[in-house]
């Protein structure tokens, strides 16, 4: 084959050298397919890179494995300064807990992360938002709520990340739980599962996650049946109902409050002490229903502590 060579540069300066097939002027040869020596390979670009590619599986190495795990350290590195963000910007006063979910979701959906970042991911949401954060924006002052509020906060990151990871249409689930539960809210705030936003879609998410739905996603119906509550119409108050406020009330003044904006202290008084005992008694004689469910709290909020403190124990001992 006829070839002839062509000056692409400058003649007074170091040319570049490519060839072109003359017995076909429109076969234009580029420079990556020249030979060191200067001549064509004949090889295309895919044949090029197949034959580097060979080159570096012979000689042992994976370019493919170490560039996903450059990648893979640069999207944590930039989810890790978002959820920093979030977090600040919930420490300002701004609601940005649905933002935290829809990242960690969209992060576990493309396996950025995993359920054990889950820790990580939430003490660097929480860092920021101490830093920046009020009283009134979410900060919990007391020294056992936070260790408390952390394990639950972990585990509602935790439901994101495996919802994410185990379903590819995850971070839509959490789109859609976001508007099922805002237009539900603004229908009929008394029809819909009380908490934030945030709370619900983890409630829905959880849902999301039972075998029940057996790997499909729930369906906007579904979400909405699942926060739905019954509106319960309330009339004018019944003398049960005045006797137990005041029984609460009085049980209130008794214990105190360690609230950091309105702290009281616990008052100790033997007429207080008869005065409960007699509330107690006066809701027993207005509806022994009342005294009943008056009881049954009592118990419930005795085995929530108690299984708070064993737990705390259980932590503490590790």
């Amino acid at each position: 084959m006829a070839r002839k060579a062509l000056n692409t540069g400058n003649e007074a300066e170091e040319s570049e050298v490519v060839f072109e097939d003359a017995s076909n002027p429109e076969a234009e040869v580029t420079a990556d397919m020249v030979t060191p020596e200067g001549e064509p390979s004949g090889e295309t670009n895919e044949q090029i890179d197949a034959r580097v590619e060979a080159d570096l599986d012979a000689a042992g190495i994976n370019i493919d494995a170490a560039d996903a795990k450059r990648t893979t350290a640069r999207q944590r590195r930039n989810l890790m300064k978002k959820i920093g963000d979030i977090g600040e910007a919930y420490g300002a006063g701004k609601t940005s807990m649905i933002e935290l979910a829809q990242e960690v979701t969209e992060a576990a959906v493309n396996r950025t992360i995993g359920e054990s970042d889950a820790e990580d991911l939430y003490k660097t949401f929480r860092a920021r938002a101490d830093k920046r954060a009020t009283t009134d924006a979410g900060v919990v002052p007391d020294e056992e709520a936070v260790i408390g509020s952390l394990d639950q906060q972990v585990s509602k990151v935790r439901s994101f990340i495996k919802l994410g990871n185990s379903m590819d249409e995850g971070l839509d689930i959490v789109s859609r739980a976001i508007a099922v539960h805002l237009a539900a809210k603004d229908a009929n705030p008394k029809a819909v599962m009380k908490g934030s936003t945030y709370t619900v879609i983890g409630s829905i998410v959880t849902e999301q996650l039972r075998p029940t739905y057996g790997g499909a996603a729930m369906t906007n119906e579904q979400m909405h049946a699942h926060i739905a509550r019954d509106v319960i119409e309330k009339g004018p108050p019944t003398a049960a109902d005045k006797v137990r406020a005041a029984l609460d009330s009085a049980i209130a003044a008794q214990k105190g409050s360690s609230s950091d904006k309105h702290p009281r202290a616990p008052l100790v008084s033997q007429h207080l002490e008869d005065a409960i005992d007699a509330l107690y008694r006066a809701l027993g004689d207005a509806s022994p229903a009342a005294q009943q469910a008056f009881d049954q709290e009592l118990a419930d909020a005795k085995a929530k502590a108690d299984a708070a403190e064993e737990k705390k124990a259980k932590k503490k001992a590790a």
